[in-house]
Parts: C-alpha cells; structure tokens; sequence
C-alpha cells in the first residue's frame, strides 16, 4: 500500500439444500443527487414529451402495476446506462451522464468522454462518477457543472453503486482501489492489489472490501492499510461487486477457467470464510439483500434466494430468461431478463407478473416507485 498516490420455479427449501458476483440500479436517500428509431441532433439529446391526449397509447394497465414511458432519447445512443434514484430526480449514464427529474424532463447532461461502466454515486448535493478514460468526476446534482476531476491510474471500468460517504467517495482503477475527499477531489489514499478488477468495492463503517482475480482485500477505510486478505483460489471476482450484509461480506466470483458461479461469505473483521454456494452460471450484476435474505442472479436463467446466515437455499427461480440485478422493495424481488422485468415474490419464488421492454431493462427503485431503464428509454412503473 502507498499512503500518496413464468417458466417453473423450483422450491429446493423443503429438500435442506446447502450452499457449501451496469447499477443495474439502486435508490438513494441522501441529499440531493443501466429501442426505437432514435434520431442525430447536433445540440445534444431531449426528453421527447409526449401530448396529453396521447399517453394512452404510452399507459398499459396491467394486473398488478401500471407503467408509464417517461424518458426517451431522440440521439443515436444506445445505452442509458445504470440509473439511481435519489431526491426526486435520476441520474443515468454511458458515456453522457443525465438527469432528470421524476416526470422524465431532462435537467442537464455532462459528456464524461468515454465509457461509464458503474452505476453514479450520490451524496450532499453531487454526483460522482467515473470514466473509461481514466477520470473521475464529481458534478453538481442541480446543474451538472463539472466540480473537480481526478486522473486515477488505470481505466475506471468498474462495475456496482459507487460508494460514498460526507467525508470520502471510493472507487476501483485498473490495479488500484482509491479514496479520494469528496468535497475537493484530493487523494487520501490508494492501495495497490496484486491484479485488476471490474468489480466496485463495498465500504462499511471501518472497512473498505476490495478484490481482484484470486484474493479479497479488508482495508482500514481511515487510512488504506490491508487488515487481512482471503485467496479464492481459482474464483475471482469479476463484474459483480462484493455486497457488505450485518457483519459480513458477500463475495459473487466465477471461475478463471471454467467461468462457473461461487458465492463465499466472509467475516468482516477476521477475514474467516462462513460459507460457499456454488452454482453453474456465472453471477450476473448486483446482489440484493433484505431482511436476512440474500438474492442473486445467475447466467443459466436462476434466481435465488439464500439463507444470508448460512447460504441455505430458500427458493430458486428458473426464468428461463438470462437475469441480473435484482431489487428488493414492498416484499418483492424485480430483475430484469433480455427483454422483460419479472416482478417475484420475494418470500417464495412466485412470479406476479412481467413487463416486456425492448431491450435489456436495468430496474432502481426509488420515491415508492419502480424505474426501468432500457437502451433509450426509462419506464416508470407503479404497483399500488
């Protein structure tokens, strides 16, 4: 370390099933701040409203949810990027970072000038973000001017919620984990792992959790300083970030041969491994965790939900869709698929209902409500 620088759903509980990895998205209750013929235009992108006496055709009652198309690009960009939710507004990007408040119209746009892997960090009025480029910004949420800039050492490509807090914002960098101060930009410390990683860290009140291809690193968040590492051996972690759950770390990996899926739990303060679950497909986008339940999506179209005490299975799902990033909120587990969000009973596996989009949705949630962002569009949709 340097101190500078409905298909069937199969119900395994019953049968004592053992367990022996953008944005996505997610909301956020701080202040103030992942498909059709899209068209060029040389001033930049807008909202495309659409006329009163028209939304009936952009309104679908369905059993159980309404939706409603909110936003929509009117450029050539293909990818809106992992959304987050937060003080009435959300924030998006792939390149070109956005917001816009909850009715869709667009409050500003910023140009990051490459690649935005991560789902945005929102804290105390500012939006944090990095960049393929190798730059990290920090943007004022009401506006989108540029507040200060930082050229991290390697390709920000990481993937997951960028952590920040009043005093620090963190992010992974090629080799590197950085934390940097949130109010001016300036380095407080890197730490430098033994190989790169795509994968967001976790950061708890002590502990920042970080880890490359084979080992997890528990750093000391005042001061970077390793507390302890874990070898996975052959799993490392790879676009899935580590998710930290009531004392302990949840690490999703996949295989560097055989690429199949390996959950460990790790204890937070000693680094000792709890338990493993061990799947056929690899981890695909953020875990979700709730009320004791962790719930996670894998590449053979599964759906689980675990035991997060001891990784015991408590249902699995088989879509028959390839799945990822699951949101839990109101006792319900939303994901999306290739081309549909399936609402799931987050107490049994049961399907309540599915919304088709077309393309691959990325779901917040946020302002009781349920965002899903797809290649051009963002579909707001009520359950009550």
């Amino acid at each position: 370390m340097e101190s500078s620088h409905s298909s069937r759903r199969e119900w395994l509980s019953s049968l004592g099933v053992i367990g022996v990895g953008f944005l996505a998205g997610c909301s956020s209750d701080d202040s103030e701040p992942s498909d059709s013929n899209d068209s060029v235009s040389d001033g930049g992108t807008t909202p495309r409203t659409t006329p009163d006496n028209q939304q009936s055709t952009e309104t679908k009652q369905s059993k159980g949810y309404t939706e409603q198309l909110i936003f929509q690009l009117e450029s050539g960009e293909s990818d809106l990027g992992n959304p987050i939710v937060a003080n009435n507004s959300i924030y998006f990007g792939n390149r070109i970072v956005r917001a816009v408040d909850n009715s869709g119209n667009k409050k500003w746009e910023f140009d990051t000038g490459d690649r935005v892997s991560s789902i945005p960090g929102v804290r105390n009025g500012t939006v944090y973000v990095g960049s393929w480029n190798r730059q990290f910004y920090a943007l004022d949420a009401s506006d989108g001017s540029e507040k200060w800039t930082f050229s991290a050492q390697g390709t920000i490509g990481q993937r997951g919620p960028t952590p920040v807090t009043d005093e620090s914002v963190y992010f992974a960098a090629g080799y590197r984990v950085y934390a940097l101060d949130a109010v001016d930009g300036k380095e407080q410390w890197f730490f430098e792992m033994d190989s790169g990683t795509h994968a967001a860290p976790a950061v708890t009140d002590d502990t920042v959790i970080a880890g490359d291809s084979q080992r997890l690193y528990a750093l000391n968040r005042a001061d970077g300083n390793e507390v302890w590492r874990a070898n996975m051996g052959q799993h490392g972690l790879n676009n899935a970030p580590p998710v930290a759950n009531n004392g302990t770390v949840l690490v999703p990996t996949g295989h560097n041969d055989t690429y199949n899926g390996k959950l460990f739990a790790f204890d937070i303060g000693t680094g000792e491994q709890q338990w493993t679950f061990q799947t056929e497909g690899l981890y695909l986008g953020v875990l979700a965790t709730h009320d004791g339940t962790v719930y996670l999506a894998e590449s053979n179209d599964n759906l689980y939900a675990l035991d997060a005490e001891t990784g015991e299975v408590q249902w699995k799902y088989n879509i028959g869709d390839r799945v990822h990033s699951p949101v839990v909120a109101n006792d319900t587990v939303y994901v999306g698929g290739s081309q549909t969000v399936y609402a799931v009973s987050a107490s049994d596996g049961e399907e309540k209902w599915t919304f088709e989009t077309s393309s691959t949705p990325s779901i917040a949630t946020g302002n009781n409500k349920i965002y899903a962002s797809t290649n051009s569009k963002i579909y707001e949709i009520n359950t009550e």
